[in-house]
Parts: C-alpha cells; sequence; structure tokens
C-alpha cells in the first residue's frame, strides 16, 4: 500500500514520454512496401581472416570488398 501511494506521487512530479506527434512523423521511418535486396558480403570459405597468400582474398581484396 505504501508503495502504490509514493508511485502515484512520483507519477505527478516526473514528466511522462510521450512524442510530438509531428516528431513522430519525421522520426520513426515506416518499413517500405517493396522489400529491399541487400547482397551478402562476400568473403573466403577456407579461412577467417584475410592471407596475402589466398588468390580468393587477393581479388577481394582488388575489388574493395575486404
Amino acid at each position: 500500500m505504501i508503495k502504490y501511494i509514493i508511485n502515484k506521487i512520483k507519477g505527478w512530479f516526473t514528466p511522462s514520454q510521450n512524442k510530438d506527434e509531428h516528431l513522430v512523423l519525421y522520426e520513426d521511418m515506416p518499413e517500405p512496401d517493396v522489400p529491399v535486396h541487400e547482397e551478402e558480403p562476400k568473403k573466403c570459405g577456407t579461412h577467417n581472416r584475410y592471407k596475402k597468400s589466398c588468390p580468393t582474398c587477393r581479388e577481394l581484396r582488388q575489388a574493395g570488398v575486404i
């Protein structure tokens, strides 16, 4: 009962966290109706890190992927 009263009094003095209706339009972007295709990043499948002796890693490095 005491916690209920204390929380009620705190509720009177703490500001509410409601957003302005106009800010919601600009800040919260809705999901697009058309799905966006994102390519998976290319990486060498034989090891975890870049190796200068691996031809696949060298090709990816020259292409600017790595």
